[in-house]
């Protein structure tokens, strides 16, 4: 760690303000008919609350560069675990039962 101070109050709250705006944009999102569209604005609006958690909370505006690396590679690291995983998926074949 860098030993930067804490996040102020000022910016905590405002975090909080700006997670609670998503989570009632992901809420209202559910009844709002888009068809496929649905689920591409619902994974913009997590990403925007995982940013936001990862600047405030894990300090990452503040931090070194190396850190931030960190923390890149583990995120695209689960970004292909997550590709791999729906791959497997979006190819399996249906088998009918054998009885």
């Amino acid at each position: 760690m860098s030993g930067s101070s804490p996040p102020s109050l000022r910016s905590q709250l405002g975090a909080l303000a700006g997670l609670l705006l998503l989570l009632a944009a992901t809420a209202g999102l559910a009844y709002v008919p888009m068809g496929a569209f649905n689920t591409v604005v619902a994974l913009l609006i997590s990403l925007a609350k995982t940013l936001l958690v990862m600047l405030i909370f894990m300090r990452l505006r503040s931090e070194s560069a190396v850190v931030r690396l960190v923390a890149i590679a583990g995120f695209a690291w689960l970004a292909m675990l997550f590709l791999i995983l729906m791959a497997d998926y979006l190819t399996r074949v249906t088998l009918p039962p054998p009885y």
